[in-house]
């Protein structure tokens, strides 16, 4: 996910500041959701579903924002889409 977030931030350049903030919100609150959002399965143990939080709280000590953060992503889905196109490898793609 990191590197789809990384070619996003990439392809925001040159787009303006706002389109350049949203990227950047929504690469801060993915990584700090990260552990939730990726490492959890529908049979993870408790043991694990707790470790996944610890690691989301540890982001949230380092980032109060973080809540708004997921919040601003939220709202801000269709322009994270709207994104263009960039050539990556020689293949246009659209990042989301």
């Amino acid at each position: 996910m990191k590197v789809l977030v990384d070619l996003a931030m990439i392809s925001a350049e040159g787009q303006g500041d706002e389109v350049e903030e949203i990227v950047s919100i929504f690469h801060s609150a993915v990584l700090g959701y990260a552990p939730l959002i990726f490492n959890l399965k529908r049979d993870s143990s408790l043991d694990t579903f707790l470790e996944c939080c610890r690691t989301v709280w540890r982001s949230l000590d380092s980032d109060r924002r973080l809540p708004d953060k997921l919040v601003c992503c939220c709202l801000h889905a269709c322009s994270i889409r709207a994104i263009p196109k960039k050539k990556y490898g020689g293949d246009d793609r659209k990042i989301f």
